[in-house]
């Protein structure tokens, strides 16, 4: 649409194909007569940079090669100052990409950063000549890093542990302004039983998430960004003696899971760009990658004999869960119909699973058969919201309450209000071996904030 400042005679220039990630940035022409944004080119497709004519509403695609079927594709685009160049994120995966320019008028485009990690938006410097861009380049946090167009290092901008996201920079001065977020979720622990009050477990005033107790619930596996980089951790039971196991400095990492002899943890990270599942020794050692495709795979869980881990991937172009033999082969896929967020019940006769596309917990049984739905109302985004404790299913419901099922009644009943809501898109629960304590990750705090920085 286009409307005049004055907000009177609003006119549709043209439809824009659909964009799963909600609607994309638009960009002015310097002579006011065209717009440039992205859009698929069907639906599925990865998103391109077209021009639109908003005399005509006539579109045309820009960069003739663009990014690879099945990846995100192309969005946040920029125009340089000049009105020559145009820059943007391209995605190979869905948390991470590269920044490249192309020219104004259509051709080729060329990478400005070779780092295949985390954008959250990018800008031109005011002289043209460089590009000033929210990245999570060294670590799991968005920082502003200045990248050269002449090919020189590039140059961080703000504070370790300030987070920097989609910065604009006035054409007049220079000044770059930028959102600041900040998310604290913390690790709570829930008498399942209600004897006992509700306790703040393991807390940071960053991420701390995706607890889960070990085979004898004398340790807790977690994730934090608490050092500024996403890592895994151990606590005891208690909260305490705090040990971090990895040190990979940057991707994102997480969705650590215990092997049922508690001498084994996997998780997934990407250090490599995409994400891929490793394991590694309870008690620290070197990471094993299991999984080496160059699509995604994530949220691993051992199966109850620990010769196998299940998880979640991408490689068919949408994400269904997959099984393969810790000591390596093929992978082999489970379901075909969506699957996220894997864990085989203790009895080994069904695996559950959450779906990033559709609301619901599902299973199907380990020795193949009809996938049935286990509770319709979880929401995608606690796909990690939910543990199983024998034949009863635990699970965080909105806005902030646990809840239990029994797998064999049907019968569900509320178990404890929570303090703050659940996270979301991320690990939410995590239950004690006995079944009398919930380990719940909750949002305690979040927004945003509008910083200046002067030109540097």
């Amino acid at each position: 649409m286009v409307v005049p400042i004055l907000g009177a005679g609003e006119r549709r220039v043209a439809g824009i194909r659909g964009n799963p990630a909600g609607p994309p940035r638009v960009e002015w022409s310097r002579d006011g007569k065209r717009v440039y944004t992205s859009e698929p080119a069907s639906l599925g497709a990865p998103l391109q940079i077209v021009e639109i004519n908003l005399e005509s509403g006539a579109r045309r695609v820009l960069v003739p090669h663009g990014p690879p079927a099945g990846a995100p594709g192309d969005d946040e685009v920029s125009l340089s100052p000049d009105g020559k160049w145009l820059a943007f994120r391209r995605r190979t995966a869905s948390v991470v990409g590269d920044v490249f320019v192309a020219p104004a008028i259509g051709g080729d485009a060329q990478a400005v950063t070779h780092d295949r990690t985390g954008i959250d938006g990018l800008a031109w410097a005011k002289d043209g000549r460089s590009l000033i861009v929210s990245s999570q380049r060294q670590s799991t946090l968005v920082r502003l890093w200045r990248y050269p167009l002449n090919g020189q290092p590039p140059v961080c901008l703000t504070d370790a542990a300030l987070v920097a996201s989609y910065p604009a920079v006035s054409p007049r001065d220079g000044q770059i302004a930028f959102a600041s977020r900040f998310l604290d979720t913390n690790v709570w622990r829930i008498d399942v039983q209600g004897n006992a009050p509700a306790q703040r477990l393991i807390a940071s005033n960053l991420v701390d998430s995706s607890p889960r107790y070990s085979p004898d619930g004398e340790r807790i596996v977690f994730r934090s960004n608490r050092t500024g980089n996403d890592e895994i951790w151990t606590a005891d039971a208690a909260g305490r003696s705090l040990v971090r196991l990895t040190n990979f400095g940057g991707p994102v990492t997480g969705s650590p899971q215990w092997s049922p002899d508690g001498q084994y943890l996997v998780f997934d990270s990407r250090p490599d760009g995409s994400a891929d599942v490793f394991m590694m020794p309870a008690g620290g050692g070197l990471p094993r990658k299991l999984t080496t495709e160059t699509s995604n795979e994530v949220t691993p869980s051992f199966s109850p004999d620990g010769k196998s881990v299940y998880f979640a991937s991408d490689r068919t172009g949408a994400w269904q869960i997959w099984k393969q033999a810790v000591d390596g082969g093929a992978a082999r896929q489970i379901t075909t119909d969506g699957g996220f967020a894997p864990q085989e019940s203790s009895d080994g006769q069904w695996l559950y699973y959450a779906k990033l596309e559709a609301s619901g917990l599902f299973r199907i049984p380990v020795a193949g058969g009809v996938e049935t739905t286990v509770l319709p109302s979880l929401p995608p985004g606690l796909w990690g919201g939910w543990g199983l404790s024998g034949r009863q299913l635990i699970y965080a419901a909105l806005p902030a309450e646990l809840q239990m099922r029994d797998l064999a009644t049907g019968e569900t009943r509320s178990i404890a209000g929570l303090s703050f809501p659940p996270v979301q898109w991320d690990g939410a629960i995590g239950l004690s071996p006995d079944g009398r304590y919930a380990l719940v990750t909750e949002l305690e705090r979040q927004g945003s904030e509008i910083h200046l920085q002067p030109e540097r």
